[in-house]
């Protein structure tokens, strides 16, 4: 099953999203927070994606921001991104 990190900023609208869609990935919520520095926000995400097992997919659901994606890398599995500028811009 796929796996979903997501930004906390846009947490109301994707549950919103998902309970209209039926969609039951599991989500790991990133505090919204960590945007004031792309590189602590990066490494937050790469310690995440570190840490994901058992699935074959995950779903990224934030933007750029501030490049913080740039770089990371997913161990074993396919990593699916938006290509928006922000979290704002996703919705």
């Amino acid at each position: 099953m796929p796996f979903i990190i997501a930004c906390n900023t846009i947490s109301a609208e994707l549950e919103l999203a998902m309970k209209e869609t039926g969609c039951s990935f599991p989500i790991r919520w990133i505090d919204s927070g960590l945007h004031i520095n792309p590189a602590e926000l990066r490494a937050c995400l790469q310690a995440e994606l570190d840490g994901v097992t058992d699935t074959d997919t995950v779903l990224l659901a934030f933007g750029f921001c501030g490049n913080a994606l740039v770089g990371l890398k997913p161990p074993s599995f396919r990593l699916i991104l938006p290509k928006v500028d922000d979290c704002i811009t996703l919705l």
